[in-house]
């Protein structure tokens, strides 16, 4: 029998006379447990926590994972997801093993959702965590603000709104494409100035009003009055 073979069966005869002492009442369990938690245990690494924080150039303290800042989608649901296909590719989710979900970290609210393709995803208060694929060390977030969508989350869970001018030249542009040759219309760069006609009057609707000639103007006949001479004879024959 090798030297380690002898610790080892050293070690199981004393934790199964501990376990027939503590049946028999003459050992505490918790003394036990301790014993043999030390016995056993000693020297086992604990398990690293998946998310911590980190306070990022630009912004303050901020949840990160990998090295890298962790975002949040404004308008995802809680509890859900709705980040997949394409945008999962940009923004990758953080994604853990049912093993890995026990470990998450001591932030209070860390916990798991279930993407649609049975996945589980990091969420704190069941905000869905994801990365930027454009962030390569915690110097930058450059996904923060994107389309006023998505942001870095505080410890609290909630998202960090603060402007940044980090690069965002690595996020493809959802810009849209240019309109077909087909659908699109020449149009001059000038347009040509109105030509107004001629300012003609316009014909008249009614025939014009013309007054009445005046009525002929005619003076009452002369008065003649008859002479007559006086006395003397007659005509002489």
């Amino acid at each position: 029998m090798t030297a380690t073979d002898a610790v080892h069966a050293r070690t199981f005869r004393s934790g199964v006379v501990s376990r027939r002492l503590v049946r028999r009442g003459l050992v505490p369990a918790a003394v036990l447990a301790g014993s043999l938690g030390a016995t056993t245990f000693a020297g086992a690494a604990q398990p690293k926590a998946v998310v911590t924080t980190a306070k990022v150039t630009g912004l303050g303290t901020v949840l990160v994972a990998q090295h890298r800042a962790l975002y949040a989608k404004a308008n995802d649901p809680k509890g859900h997801s709705t980040c997949t296909g394409g945008c999962a590719t940009i923004w990758p989710p953080l994604i853990v093993s049912s093993k890995t979900a026990h470990h998450l970290g001591h932030i209070a609210g860390l916990g798991t959702i279930k993407r649609s393709n049975g996945k589980l995803q990091v969420a704190i208060h069941g905000r869905a965590l994801y990365f930027n694929a454009g962030d390569h060390s915690l110097s930058h977030a450059n996904g923060q603000g994107f389309a006023n969508t998505w942001f870095t989350v505080h410890t609290n869970g909630s998202l960090d709104r603060t402007t940044t001018s980090a690069p965002m030249a690595t996020v493809p542009s959802t810009s849209q494409p240019p309109p077909s040759p087909s659908s699109s219309t020449t149009r001059p760069t000038t347009a040509p100035a109105p030509t107004s006609p001629p300012a003609t009057s316009p014909p008249p609707t009614s025939p014009p009003t013309t007054s009445p000639p005046p009525p002929p103007t005619t003076s009452p006949p002369p008065t003649t009055t008859t002479t007559t001479s006086g006395g003397g004879g007659g005509v002489g024959f």
